[in-house]
C-alpha cells in the first residue's frame, strides 16, 4: 500500500483536466461518471491522486454526505498550499512533455545537491508538485 495525496477543490473538473491533460496522469476513478465529478482517482506511475469537492462546494449541490472530518473541512481553503513530491522514471522526458503544455512553471530543471534531478509546477489551485528522479551516485 502506497500513499495517496488528496487534493480538496472547488473546481474538480478543472483540476482533474489539469492533471490528466497537462501533467499526464491517467484517469483510475471517478464519481459520478458524468460532469462535474465530485471525486477522482488519478496515477502517474506509483503516485496516485485523489482529488474530491471541498464541503461548502458539495454543500452548495445539496450533498451534505461525504463524511468529511471535521478537523479537515476546517482546513479546507485555508492558506499554504499542499508541496508533494512524486517520482518518474525519465525526468528529462517527462520535463520536455509538461513543458510543452500550458503548466505554471515554479522551478526549473535542475540537479539537486542531494541527488535528484527535480522540476516543480503549480497546479490551478496552487498546490505545488516536484516531479523527480534520483540520479545514480558516484
Amino acid at each position: 500500500m502506497g500513499v495517496q495525496i488528496h487534493y480538496w477543490s472547488a473546481d474538480v473538473e478543472r483540476l482533474l483536466r489539469h492533471y490528466v491533460e497537462t501533467l499526464g496522469f491517467e484517469l483510475v476513478h471517478r464519481q459520478p461518471v458524468d460532469p462535474p465529478a465530485e471525486f477522482c482517482i488519478l496515477r502517474l506511475g506509483g503516485a496516485q491522486v485523489m482529488i474530491g469537492s471541498d464541503p461548502a462546494a458539495l454543500a452548495a449541490l445539496g450533498r451534505n454526505d461525504r463524511g468529511v472530518l471535521e478537523v479537515v473541512a476546517a482546513r479546507i481553503g485555508c492558506p499554504g498550499p499542499i508541496s508533494v513530491y512524486v517520482g518518474v522514471d525519465d525526468i528529462d522526458d517527462y520535463h520536455d512533455r509538461v513543458l510543452g503544455s500550458s503548466t505554471d512553471l515554479v522551478e526549473p530543471i535542475w540537479d539537486a545537491p542531494w541527488g535528484n534531478r527535480q522540476f516543480t509546477v503549480r497546479d490551478p489551485d496552487g498546490n505545488l508538485t516536484t516531479f523527480f528522479e534520483t540520479q545514480p551516485s558516484g
